[in-house]
């Protein structure tokens, strides 16, 4: 039998949660205009989205930003703990 959507919500949820450990009260989400932000964070942790369950894969592609951004980033900006 198929999961559900919110099992499979909280399966996602679960895996991000044992990968980075304490989630931060901050999340980021980076697109068009903020990407090169993710140059100026001290990141501590690559998630790619390829090995997280049921998360979707973007198949756009940015060649002139650091990355591909095909990530999920923990990390920290200053002080502030983010994701």
């Amino acid at each position: 039998m198929e999961k559900s959507y919110l099992e499979k919500i909280k399966e996602t949820a679960d895996y991000i949660r044992k990968e980075v450990g304490t989630l931060p009260k901050i999340g980021v989400i980076l697109g068009t205009g903020l990407g090169d932000l993710v140059n100026h964070i001290e990141i501590v942790k690559e998630i790619d989205y390829h090995v997280i369950p049921n998360f979707p894969v973007s198949t756009f592609r940015k060649t002139y930003i650091r990355k591909s951004r095909r990530q999920i980033y923990h990390g920290n900006a200053g002080t502030f703990p983010l994701l």
